[in-house]
């Protein structure tokens, strides 16, 4: 094979490793593969219900993440603890990438009602988040829905890709925030 001199050969590797890694995300949808530079990383995602053993990864992740995206509230708001108290009762899906606690979602089931979604911010983009959303939607009934605050504009895109469609808007002590529902029928095109 002849190689252009501007380019390397490591450049081709990892061009046809990122190609490979493609291919297999679309054949096992829990795969996803990473590239950085020259750098490529196979990430492997599982998807299961949190055990007790989950927990301090996943009030870690509830804490640290709030902190570095709800810039409009102030960080010393939010406890380790809160994690406890706010998922009390629900049903919590934890996302593990590479043996990894990545994030997590947790659902009150008597309402069909997804009342936290969080993922660890370095795992952002690599569809940990849809991962855990198309777990949770196989659990509940035929409509779910959320709330998202307006401030938290990446998670208002998120939802909406994902097909959720805005119901309502309304004020809580967090501030304004919409009511998205979705279909299970309109998740198939996602």
């Amino acid at each position: 094979m002849r190689l252009p001199l501007n380019i390397q050969p490591v450049a081709y590797i990892c061009a046809f490793l990122r190609y490979l890694c493609w291919r297999l995300y679309l054949h096992q949808r829990r795969i996803q593969c990473v590239s950085t530079g020259t750098k490529i990383f196979i990430l492997t995602t599982t998807i299961s219900a949190a055990t007790e053993n989950d927990i301090p990864a996943l009030r870690e992740i509830f804490l640290t993440t709030r902190m570095e995206t709800f810039s409009w509230v102030k960080g010393s708001a939010y406890e380790l603890a809160d994690f406890d108290k706010e998922t009390e009762g629900e049903y919590i899906l934890a996302a593990h990438a590479d043996n990894e606690i990545a994030g997590f979602i947790s659902v009150w089931l008597a309402d069909n009602f997804i009342h936290h979604l969080y993922v660890k911010s370095s795992l952002h983009g690599f569809g940990i988040g849809k991962q855990l959303l198309d777990s949770a939607i196989e659990k509940v009934a035929a409509t779910v829905r959320l709330k998202c605050i307006v401030a938290n504009v990446e998670a208002i895109a998120f939802y909406e890709k994902y097909g959720f469609v805005e119901v309502e808007k309304g004020n809580s002590d967090d501030g304004e925030y919409i009511l998205f529902e979705l279909t299970k029928a309109s998740t198939s095109s996602a």
